[in-house]
C-alpha cells in the first residue's frame, strides 16, 4: 500500500529522523525534551494514532497493558479467528519471552517515512533480532525507557510486537496502521470481504476469507466478476476450519469457494464425522492407496461427496458396509448424496439385504444407486448368488433392481425350473425377471411352459 506520510499539524516546523540498518523489527518511542511538547516519551504507533490520525482510544485506567491488549484482540476474535489465536498465544508468555537490557538499542531500518517536530527523537525501545537473543527469548527491551510510558503506549507497544510475528512487511508501517485501526477500534467497521483486502494490503504472511486462513505467498484463484471472491486458494496447513459445527484442521490441499462464499471442495487432516439418521459415519481424504479424496458440499453447505474407510450404515432392510478389502488393501468407499443428505450413489462397498436367507449381498466392485428416497437401489450382485425368493431357489446374477428391501428384478444365471402362479415353467439361462415384493414372478423374458 501507499506509504504513510505523516506530518504533526501542532508544529509548523519539522525534521526528519532516519534510522540506522541493524536487523530485525523493532518498536520505537518519541523522546521529545522541547518544553512546548505536549509529550515527552510516547510509542511511535500511540503518536500517529492521536496527532497524526486524530483518533481516540477508550479509557483504559483500571486495565493494565497485558489487559488492553487482551480487549483490542477480542476485535478481530470473529472475522480472524487463527491470527487472534496465534497473537493471544504469544501475548501470554510476552514477558516471559523478553530480555530486559538498561543500555541503547541499536537503531533498526523498519520504520519508514516518520516526519517529526522538532525537539523530538526516535529511539529503540524493543528489539527482535533473533542474533541477539539466545533460549528461547523472542524481544529485547530497554527497560529505562519502557519504565517512563503509560499503560496505554506499553500496550500498543506489545501489539505491534505481536502483529509483526504475523507479518512479512519490510517496514512498520502496516504493522503501525493494522494497530491503529485495533486501538482506536476501527477494525469493527470492516466487513469480511473488506477485512480480507485490507489483510492483502497490510503484507500479512497469510489471509483470512470467510473463516478460512489462505496462504498468499501462494497462488489465489478469484471469480473474474470480482477479484475478492477467491475461487481456489491453498489453506495454511493445519489452521482451524469448522465443518458440521466441530473444529478441524485443514490440509495442505486446494480449498474452492463457490461465489456465495460456502466452501465447494476442501481435504481435512484429520478424520471427520458426520451424522446420518442419528449413525456416526467417519469420513477422511485418502485412501489406502493415497489418493486424493476430498470433500466435496453443495452451494447451500449440504455435504455432496465424501469417502469413508470401514464404517457401518443400517436401515431396516439394508446394511452397508462402506469399503471393501482387496489383495490385503482396504479401499475406501466414496459416498455422493443428493441434497439434503439422502444417498444418490456409493462405491467400493457391499450392502446386504436383510430379508433373504442367506442375505443376498450387492455392489462390491459395483457401484450402489439409489433413488431419492432411498427406496430403490439399483447395482450388481457382488458374486452369483442361489436366492431364496418366494416358492422358488434361483441362481441370480448381475444386475438388480430392489425397492423397499425386496428384489423386483433380477437375472438367472442357469436354466431353472420354476413355479408362478399360471404354472410351472422352464427358465432359460440369462433370463430377466420380474418380482412383485412378495417375491412372486410376474413375468420373464427367456422361457417355455
Amino acid at each position: 500500500m501507499n506509504k504513510i506520510i505523516i506530518t504533526l499539524s501542532l508544529l509548523l516546523s519539522i525534521s526528519t529522523a532516519f534510522s540506522g540498518d541493524t536487523k530485525g523489527n523493532g518498536g520505537d518511542i518519541l523522546s521529545c525534551n522541547d518544553s512546548q511538547i505536549l509529550f515527552h516519551n510516547i510509542s511511535l504507533d500511540y503518536y500517529e494514532l492521536i496527532y497524526i490520525h486524530q483518533l481516540q482510544i477508550p479509557n483504559y485506567k483500571s486495565l493494565n497493558e497485558i489487559q488492553i491488549v487482551e480487549d483490542k484482540l477480542e476485535l478481530i476474535k470473529e472475522k480472524d479467528l487463527h491470527r487472534y489465536l496465534r497473537m493471544k498465544s504469544l501475548l501470554g508468555t510476552f514477558y516471559r519471552d523478553t530480555k530486559w537490557i538498561n543500555s541503547p538499542l541499536a537503531d533498526i531500518n523498519d520504520a519508514g517515512e516518520v516526519s517529526l517536530p522538532i525537539g523530538c527523537e526516535l529511539l529503540q525501545i524493543i528489539n527482535q533480532n533473533k542474533q541477539l537473543l539466545s533460549g528461547t527469548k523472542k524481544y529485547i527491551i530497554r527497560k529505562d525507557l519502557w519504565d517512563s510510558l503509560d499503560t496505554i503506549n506499553k500496550s500498543m507497544l506489545i501489539m505491534h510486537e505481536l502483529i509483526y510475528l504475523d507479518s512479512k512487511s519490510i517496514t512498520s508501517e502496516n504493522i503501525r496502521f493494522y494497530n491503529i485501526l485495533l486501538f482506536s477500534e476501527k477494525i469493527i467497521n470492516n466487513n469480511s470481504t473488506s477485512y480480507f483486502n485490507l489483510q492483502n494490503l497490510l503484507n500479512f504472511n497469510s489471509v483470512t476469507y470467510l473463516g478460512v486462513e489462505v496462504d498468499i505467498t501462494k497462488k489465489i484463484q478469484s471469480y473474474e466478476s470480482d477479484q475478492l471472491l477467491i475461487k481456489k486458494a491453498a489453506p495454511i496447513e493445519g489452521s482451524i476450519f469448522y465443518f458440521k459445527n466441530k473444529e478441524y484442521k485443514l490440509s495442505y490441499h486446494d480449498i474452492h469457494f463457490y461465489k456465495n462464499g460456502i466452501p465447494k471442495e476442501f481435504c481435512l487432516f484429520d478424520h471427520y464425522t458426520i451424522y446420518k439418521n442419528n449413525q456416526k459415519i467417519n469420513g477422511h481424504c485418502n485412501d489406502s492407496w493415497g489418493e486424493y479424496s476430498p470433500i466435496k458440499l453443495f452451494n447451500n453447505g449440504d455435504i455432496q461427496t465424501f469417502s469413508v474407510l470401514n464404517n457401518t450404515f443400517e436401515t431396516d432392510t439394508f446394511k452397508i458396509y462402506l469399503s471393501m478389502l482387496d489383495m490385503n488393501f482396504h479401499i475406501a468407499a466414496r459416498v455422493e448424496f443428493y441434497p439434503h443428505t439422502s444417498f444418490k450413489k456409493i462405491t467400493n462397498s457391499t450392502l446386504e439385504l436383510k430379508k433373504y436367507n442367506p442375505i443376498v449381498k450387492i455392489g462390491g466392485k459395483k457401484p450402489i444407486f439409489f433413488s431419492k428416497d432411498e427406496k430403490t437401489i439399483n447395482s450388481y450382485l457382488s458374486k452369483p448368488q442361489l436366492v431364496n425368493i418366494g416358492p422358488n431357489s434361483i441362481r441370480l446374477i448381475g444386475p438388480v433392481t430392489v425397492t423397499n428391501g425386496n428384489i423386483l428384478k433380477a437375472f438367472n444365471q442357469f436354466e431353472t425350473q420354476i413355479k408362478t402362479t399360471s404354472g410351472k415353467y422352464l427358465l432359460e439361462a440369462k433370463s430377466e425377471i420380474t418380482f412383485d415384493e412378495k417375491g412372486e414372478i410376474i413375468s420373464f423374458n427367456k422361457g417355455k411352459i
